[in-house]
Parts: C-alpha cells; structure tokens; sequence
C-alpha cells in the first residue's frame, strides 16, 4: 500500500462509518452551533470486487436495527451513479434491455420530506466522468437540497469508488474532496487476507481456494494518491470526528489514524494525533482555574497553546472562575517563558469576556508588554 496514506482494514469500516454518523446525532442532539452542519461525507476506496458496497448496505443494515430500537426510522437510498446523466440529472440511464427497470425518477428516491435518519450510498461516484454530476451531488451534500427540495439534513453520504486501483476513473474535484473523508481499504496486508479468510469459512468457500490465496498469494497491491487537503474546513471536520470518537462506546485509536488522513492529509493527521497524545498528560482545566498557582505548566509550546484554550473555554462569564483562569495563563508567561501564548490567550479571553478586562492582573499585564501585543 501506499506510504502517504494511512489504511483501514474490511474489519474496521462499521466502526469508521459510526464515528461519522455520530457527527450528526451529537450535533442534533446537543445545543452546539453544529446543529445545522450534515454529518462529513465518506468515500470507501478499494479495488474492485474488495466489497465495498456490501459493506456499506451491511452497515446501514446495522444501523437500522439499531435505531429501530430506540423507535427511530432508519433509511437507505441507493444509486448506481454512473447511470446518471448530466442532462438529465435525476433519471436513471440504461440500455433498452433493462431500460424498464428503471420505472422512478431518481429524486423520487431521495428523502425529500422531513428530517430521515440514513444512509445514501452513492456506488461508483469516481466512473461518471462529467463534472456537472459531482458538482450536483457536492450541492446535495452540503446544502441538502435537490430541485429546490429539501433532503434530510442527518443522512451520511457514503460513496463507492476504485480510484487510481482501476483504470477509466477520474479525480474528484476540490469541491468535493474537502467535504469528505476518504477512507483507503486494505485489501492485502496478512492482517487482512486473514479477515478474507474468516469471512471465506463463513462463506463456505472451498478450503483449496482458501489455501491458495493463503499460500501462494500474488501480490495486487497498488499505488493510491491521496487527495485528502489540510484546510480550515478539513480542520473542522477533524474535529468534529475527534469529539464523536471520543464518544462511541467502542475503541476508535485504530481506525482515527484512518478517518483523519483521509479528511486532512497524512501529515496533518499524524501531528494532530501525535499532539493528542501528548495532551493526555494535561492538567484538568477546571483545576488550573480553581488552584492557579499551583496548577501545572506544561513545558511545550504547543501544550501550552492547548491548555490556555480550554481554560478560556471553562473559565466562562463566572467573574471568580475568570480571575482564576487569567491568573493561570499569566504564570504561562512567567514560567513557560512563552509570552506570545499568554498574549493570544488574554486576547481571546478578552474578545470573548470583555468583563474580563476589568480584572487588574490582566491590565497590568497588558500594560506591561505592549511591545508584545502590538509588537
């Protein structure tokens, strides 16, 4: 496999395509200004014939029993979307031999009406080669609307594609690749031709066929190009993935290195995880308001950044948590010998509490190192 991406395994995908969903029920279920942002689209990647629309329909498969017993609806809407034609976008195209198969136009098939929960799963999204579709299908995605209708805000679109594993396919537009994550199968590492194997005994595939891909595999690995881009949006879709991962009820470090290369990139996605990691170690905000002077400084900068965030964030319009909270990142300057970071932290913390400027210790400072703020 390629080294600029990051993989995830046939094994792995349900619970990739759960972190995603979950970005739209934590936003419909919660008061945050993310109510009205659809959750981030995906694209399964993976050579033809690796399963990845079986995977997709096994998914919302699942997700429907789920949500059925919480008594909610759960829908799937499937397109073949290399039959559809520009010109007449919204009706299926096909030869005349299966031309009667196709007896409803295609919006017809969408959930137009209401606020559904469920899956789109757009097979193929990379074989039709005309850039008014993918435009079209951007539109849908994010301002959810078709013909001047509206489509259900809490769908996932979830996209089928060989990408550069095939040939006849073309490179999704800009537009459309930073409204998604793309996410790259594995298909040939031991870990996975293991996973084929489990499945085949399942399946009840012959044992030869078994042991011949076991013991004299051939190698079809293959070169995929990354298209994820590092962007303000991006960024935001990473951490709306974060902030759902952390709430599934189930181990998610192995499938993020995963789900964040394929929203910002490679290399974004491992200094991001690597910046987590480290901010494990962090004191608990609330307790560096509480006790700020003796609460922890963390040493690197970055850390550093991160904790003054999240102290602005809790220190709120409390007047005695705010007198904490400045007391705290003032000792930031003083110890962590890093007076920019307190500087973009009294900024933020002023723009945000302007009452907060009243407090002594925060104009003295201010007035102390105007060369500094205005430097």
């Amino acid at each position: 496999m390629n080294e600029l991406i990051h993989t995830i395994r046939p094994s792995q995908v349900g619970r990739a395509l759960t972190v995603n969903l979950k970005t739209a029920e934590m936003a419909h279920l919660t008061e945050v200004n993310e109510g009205d942002k659809p959750p981030w689209s995906v694209v399964l990647y993976g050579p033809t014939g690796s399963a990845k629309t079986t995977m997709a329909l096994t998914f919302a498969e699942m997700m429907r029993a789920e949500f059925m017993k919480k008594g909610i609806d759960f829908g799937l809407w499937e397109m073949c979307i290399p039959y559809l034609q520009p010109g007449d976008f919204g009706i299926p195209f096909a030869t005349e031999a299966v031309k009667d198969e196709f007896h409803m136009k295609f919006p017809d098939n969408l959930p137009l009406k209401g606020n559904e929960w469920g899956i789109v799963v757009g097979e193929e999204f990379d074989r039709n080669d005309s850039m008014t579709m993918h435009n079209q299908f951007t539109r849908m995605m994010v301002e959810r609307m078709l013909y001047g209708k509206i489509i259900s805000p809490k769908l996932l679109f979830v996209f089928t594609g060989n990408g550069s594993s095939d040939t006849g396919t073309i490179i999704p537009s800009e537009a459309f690749v930073t409204r998604t994550t793309f996410l790259y199968l594995d298909t040939t590492s031991n870990e996975a031709r293991e996973e084929w194997d489990e499945y085949a005994a399942r399946m009840g595939i012959d044992p030869a066929v078994r042991a011949l891909d076991k013991f004299n595999r051939i190698d079809n690995s293959f070169q995929f190009e990354p298209v994820a881009k590092r962007q303000d949006r991006t960024m935001e879709a990473a951490s709306r993935i974060l902030k759902a991962a952390d709430k599934c009820n189930f181990k998610t470090n192995d499938i993020l290195p995963a789900l964040l290369s394929g929203t910002i990139g490679m290399e974004a996605a491992s200094k991001l995880l690597t910046i987590r990691k480290e901010t494990e170690g962090l004191p608990d905000p609330k307790e560096c308001i509480k006790s700020p002077d003796t609460a922890p400084i963390p040493s690197k900068k970055t850390l550093q950044f991160v904790i003054s965030n999240a102290v602005i964030d809790h220190a709120g319009e409390n007047r005695k948590m705010q007198e904490g909270a400045v007391k705290y990142l003032l000792r930031l300057h003083k110890e962590g010998e890093v007076a920019e970071v307190t500087a973009a932290a009294l900024w933020k913390m002023g723009k945000r509490y302007p009452n907060s400027t009243s407090i002594p210790e925060f104009q003295q400072w201010c007035a102390g190192n105007k060369d500094i703020l205005f430097g």
